[in-house]
């Protein structure tokens, strides 16, 4: 579900520096995806609120991006988080989070093992293990 995938996103960016996370079609920002109603206030849901009406639970769940260890993929087609946020993600230090952008992928493609989509990831992965 999309709350796993931004528990996940979250997580990665709250364990040891040695992790290397990849954040499929991830939300990177719970303050934009609440200002934009993403989902249909999907991050609303899941923080309980807005972001004034929640301010400590949305500084505490906001993942801490790394643009060290981390890598953000995003079908370009998809229209469940549209793929600006994972291209336009910043790290605390200004530095570009990298990030992919898979052609005919959707929101869930980059989830799916038969895809190339996953393809693409594992290859990611690999990469950043070396």
């Amino acid at each position: 579900s999309s709350a796993t995938r931004r528990a996940a996103t979250w997580l990665g960016g709250a364990v040891a520096t040695h992790a290397f996370v990849i954040g499929q079609a991830a939300v990177v920002d719970l303050y934009d995806a609440a200002a934009d109603r993403l989902g249909d206030g999907a991050s609303q849901d899941f923080m309980g609120g807005e972001p004034d009406e929640q301010p400590d639970r949305y500084a505490a769940a906001n993942p801490v991006l790394d643009a060290g260890r981390m890598h953000l993929v995003h079908g370009a087609d998809d229209d469940t988080v549209p793929p600006h946020y994972s291209s336009g993600a910043v790290d605390s230090d200004g530095r570009q989070v990298p990030n992919t952008i898979i052609d005919d992928t959707d929101h869930m493609d980059v989830i799916d093992p038969t895809t190339e989509a996953w393809r693409i990831q594992v290859e990611l992965i690999e990469g950043m293990a070396t």
